[in-house]
């Protein structure tokens, strides 16, 4: 009897840890990819929206944002080695020497999941050793889901003084970025041989709401078109703001130019910058 008792505990183990890798895969790719062991010639897709997503800020005018779900949807993800280095502020197309696409797509990836600085989008196992030091991107409507029809797609709460609202914003414009060597505190996109690494696309939410923490007259304040004319939008203790269209028709032409700008100028490789290519289809 003891034994039996045994087989059936160890059974049950079994079926248990089934199950959880079960669910872990079908989580949030941060979860499924990043807890895998890195394996020789692995290039990682990082995507990360900063700690304005994964600890909110507040707004130029104010606003206090928690995020809750920030999707971007990404397709076409390629990164490339260039020989010359490619610089972004300069018009023309990467002269490659080597070119791996991480992420075909479309893929809608929630940059506010977990509490890693990034999420873990794509792996390509087998990639030529090398430096990964060009980028390219599109961010195209999601097919289903909480974000489908839109490319950016930011949900939360919004607090100034007494008023707090549930809000829903998103957009749908189709964009598609070109972006040079990732630049930040530790370096990314050196993949020596038999070792693992990683390129990231990173998305500049300041630029579409500004920071409060920054001076009023600074770049990022006076561009941005803040988060007080979304409010338009507010019906009781829910703002839902869905598509450009519908957006422009409650901003000021001022306002709504800063707002494509903004969107113009969201990718980023770190605090690297892109080249906007022509919108994506």
């Amino acid at each position: 009897m003891r034994a039996l008792a045994t087989l059936a505990l160890l059974v049950l183990t079994l079926l248990g840890c089934s199950q959880q890798s079960e669910t872990e895969e079908t989580d949030d790719p941060a979860s499924a990819a990043g807890t895998a062991s890195p394996k020789a010639n692995e290039l990682a897709l990082e995507v990360s929206g900063e700690a304005y997503v994964r600890d909110g800020f507040t707004t130029k005018d104010g606003w206090e944002l928690e995020f809750d779900r920030v999707y971007v949807t990404l397709a076409d993800v390629v990164a490339y080695q260039v020989e010359s280095g490619f610089d972004p502020s300069q018009s023309g197309d990467v002269e490659t020497a080597v070119a791996v696409t991480l992420l075909p797509g479309p893929l809608a990836v929630n940059l506010a999941a977990g509490d890693e600085s990034f999420v873990r989008a794509a792996t390509v196992q087998d990639a030529p050793s090398g430096t990964y030091n060009a980028l390219s991107w599109k961010l195209i409507p999601a097919q289903a889901g909480p974000a489908k029809d839109s490319t950016v797609f930011l949900g939360g709460t919004a607090a100034k003084g007494e008023q707090t609202y549930f809000f829903t914003i998103s957009f749908d414009r189709s964009l598609s970025y070109l972006c040079g060597e990732y630049v930040g505190e530790a370096r990314k996109g050196v993949l020596e041989a038999g070792t693992d690494a990683a390129v990231e696309a990173t998305f500049h939410f300041d630029h579409i709401f500004g920071d409060a923490d920054a001076p009023a007259d600074d770049e990022i304040n006076a561009g941005a078109v803040g988060f007080e004319p979304f409010t338009a939008f507010t019906q009781g203790p829910s703002l839902i703001a869905e598509g450009l269209d519908a957006i422009q028709s409650e901003l000021t032409e001022e306002q709504y130019q800063k707002l494509t700008a903004a969107l113009e100028n969201l990718g980023h490789v770190g605090e690297g910058h892109c080249q906007l290519q022509a919108d994506a289809d």
